[in-house]
């Protein structure tokens, strides 16, 4: 499998949000078992419930050495290495190397109410 991971195979993991709540998400596993993404495998056991839809997941970015590639790496918890570094680090990603470049935080949004017409 090349560098698209889109294709690979897709295994459910636990995500922590910001208020500690546990979510069920499902993630390529070649992205999701990179060293210090936090994500735990989901089991039957957990309490995990489904993400909501207006829940945007925390992620580190990455781009490969030459520039050619770049990829979100989402990241389970917000005290995750990966995460949490606040340096660039240097990470391989099926043979290709490359270096994080920086990191976006969790993003909730609601929808709005529908309010009465006068």
């Amino acid at each position: 499998m090349g560098l698209g991971q889109y294709l690979g195979t897709r295994t459910a993991y636990v995500y922590t949000s910001d208020t500690a709540d546990e979510y069920v998400v499902r993630l390529d596993d070649t992205l999701a078992t990179l060293p210090g993404t936090g994500m735990v495998d989901f089991t039957t056991t957990s309490t995990a419930s489904a993400k909501p839809a207006g829940l945007t997941m925390r992620y580190v970015l990455w781009q490969s050495s030459d520039g050619t590639y770049r990829k979100k790496i989402r990241c389970g918890t917000n005290d995750s290495s990966l995460y949490a570094n606040d340096t660039s680090t240097a990470l391989t990603i099926d043979g290709i190397a490359g270096f994080t470049t920086g990191r976006v935080g969790e993003k909730v949004t609601y929808v709005r109410a529908k309010t009465p017409e006068s």
